[in-house]
């Protein structure tokens, strides 16, 4: 039995599994990165909580002192998560990353007005590139360490240079943790190494790593983390900045209410005396927080180095499997070696659209994958360039410039804890026969208006809400 097994094998004992546990639906789901699936026994743990929610911000009753029981709770186990109990404080930040990631800079750029200009790498998600350029006057790009179909790296000569050349003029560095993309690994101790030397800190884009590998905060030196709940097996969870302490104390707060003031007269207001109080205005989502806690809890329990281990193992097999099937292009593969990539794949089938073999993946072989440029364009941009370059298209031919925009994307296939080999092997197979068959495929799909299904139109929300029956078969 190879580890793979052994460890898909122990995950399923652990959560009491039957995949169905994370409501898997019937499908292959391979679109992890996107969202995970919901961890059962975290959500069953939240539902139990209701029975004595209430608000916080109260020690008048017995329920509101059990919930702030637990928000507390909620607050110290991403702490712990992060191994960062010590050095950093939580915060609860709207839906997810992108709430968190917007948060912080418009906190450094309202406390820190003297420094205009951030440093993001080429590699990012939006959600990580948008909120800076908006928040700051210079945004400068990182270029990638490597080029073409195997695009991916940061170029620390360029990144220490720049910070050298701008020293107390950058606000901050941004950088994924782990590329949404490609699953290219960050250097993010070095980041952090070479930010702190020219008197800068370092936000890292943790939505994709959170949930894959384990994270040290106090150890790589991360300044300011975000990530979102939904990407840990508990969707309608907040999103979470997790930040030095030593650096939140010096912020202002940029949202204001209810909660976090000690004082308010109609001349002035008194901040809370409680550093994390100060940042959280208002109601907190409570129910989410202890539903991500528990996700935590559990993982924790389990193991994130043999998550981690898990995660890579898939990904390396995955990508040994498409690397060797006929007219498969597989990207960000900065070299051969096992291990530079972790919890996706990315590729993509000659002569065939994105969109159109994502919808084939579907329709005839049940398998949940993502197409597209993933919230990543640049990034994209930059791994197919080299393949755009070389279709045959005249830009005066509106019908060459639809048939180019058709292949703007690539084909992404992500993992979880409950993803097995056996979905790989699945995926594999069917992507073979794709390529061996895409003639067929191309005439039956004639064109991108069809529905992914004939039942897709009937499905009724308000039927599968109030009855569980939505008469739709995944």
């Amino acid at each position: 039995m190879t580890i793979i097994q052994q460890n898909n094998k122990k995950i399923l004992r652990f959560y009491g599994l039957e995949a169905a546990r994370f409501n898997k639906g019937g499908c292959i789901y391979l679109d992890s990165a996107a969202t995970t699936l919901m961890m059962v026994n975290a959500k069953e743990a939240a539902d139990r909580f209701l029975e004595y929610y209430s608000n916080v911000h109260t020690n008048a009753h017995n329920k509101a002192k059990i919930s702030g029981i637990c928000l507390e709770w909620a607050y110290q186990k991403v702490t712990e998560f992060l191994k960062c109990s010590e050095t950093h404080e939580a915060l609860f930040m709207g839906s997810g990353a992108t709430a968190a990631i917007n948060g912080f800079a418009q906190l450094m750029r309202f406390n820190f007005p003297s420094r205009r200009m951030v440093v993001i790498s080429s590699m990012e998600h939006h959600s990580n590139d948008l909120p800076h350029r908006q928040n700051f006057s210079e945004a400068v790009f990182v270029p990638l360490s490597s080029k073409g179909k195997s695009a991916g790296g940061i170029d620390l000569d360029f990144l220490n240079n720049i910070l050298e050349e701008n020293q107390g003029r950058v606000a901050y560095v941004a950088v994924t943790g782990l590329s949404n993309v490609t699953g290219v690994r960050t250097p993010l101790q070095q980041i952090c190494e070479i930010a702190h030397r020219h008197d800068t800190v370092v936000l890292v884009d943790g939505a994709q790593m959170v949930s894959r590998t384990r994270v040290d905060l106090t150890a790589l030196g991360v300044d300011a983390f975000a990530f979102s709940g939904h990407k840990l097996y508990a969707p309608g969870s907040p999103g979470v900045l997790a930040i030095k302490k030593n650096l939140l104390e010096q912020l202002s707060p940029i949202y204001v209410g209810g909660g976090i003031v000690d004082d308010v007269t109609t001349s002035n207001y008194i901040l809370s005396s409680k550093l994390r109080e100060r940042h959280q205005p208002g109601t907190p989502n409570i129910y989410g927080a202890i539903l991500l806690a528990y996700a935590m809890h559990s993982l924790i329990e389990y193991g994130m180095d043999y998550i981690e281990e898990h995660e890579q193992n898939l990904c390396d097999y995955a990508r040994k499997l498409l690397t060797q099937i006929p007219e498969v292009t597989c990207y960000g593969c900065i070299d051969n070696s096992a291990g530079t990539n972790s919890g996706c794949i990315t590729f993509n089938i000659l002569d065939l659209p994105h969109e159109l073999v994502g919808r084939i993946l579907n329709d005839h072989y049940g398998i949940a994958v993502r197409n597209g440029c993933f919230c990543a364009h640049p990034y994209v941009r930059s791994l197919l360039q080299e393949e755009l370059w070389e279709l045959d298209a005249d830009p005066e031919n509106p019908d060459d410039i639809n048939r180019i925009d058709s292949f703007k994307g690539m084909v992404r296939a992500s993992f979880g804890v409950y993803t097995s080999k056996q979905d790989i092997d699945a995926l594999a197979k069917a992507i073979s026969i794709i390529v061996q068959n895409k003639t067929n495929f191309l005439n039956n799909y004639i064109s991108s208006s069809i529905p992914l299904t004939s039942s897709v139109s009937e499905f009724n929300p308000l039927k599968l809400l109030s009855t569980g029956n939505s008469q739709y078969e995944i």
